[in-house]
């Protein structure tokens, strides 16, 4: 006879909550490469920021360069600020799932 009984959380719950955190895993994984891609690529903001003078080119690798260090800065300050880190990781996952989106549909056309 059990007289403590204990209440599980059925099976199929627990598979759902690990299927959402994967697919939220991987669209901020997709919004974080992308948006780096974007930059980067040969047609991205940084190449378009050089085409129009070195002097205006320098001055966004070196803003985009300062915003990297401050934000290596305070990576430990930042586990504190919970709401800010929340935004941020559902940004990409917005952006994530936009580049999917567009993604899905150059590829039908």
């Amino acid at each position: 006879m059990n007289i403590h009984p204990t209440y599980t959380k059925p099976e199929i719950v627990s598979l759902a909550q690990a299927v959402a955190g994967l697919a939220m895993v991987c669209l901020v994984i997709i919004g974080i490469l992308g948006t780096v891609y974007r930059l980067v690529a040969p047609d991205g903001l940084v190449a378009m920021a050089l085409e129009r003078s070195p002097t205006a080119g320098g001055a966004a690798l070196g803003s985009l360069l300062l915003l990297g260090a401050c934000a290596w800065y305070t990576l430990g300050t930042a586990r504190r600020d919970h709401l800010l880190s929340e935004f941020v990781g559902f940004a990409f996952a917005a952006a994530g799932a936009l580049y999917c989106v567009r993604f899905l549909l150059q590829s039908s056309l």
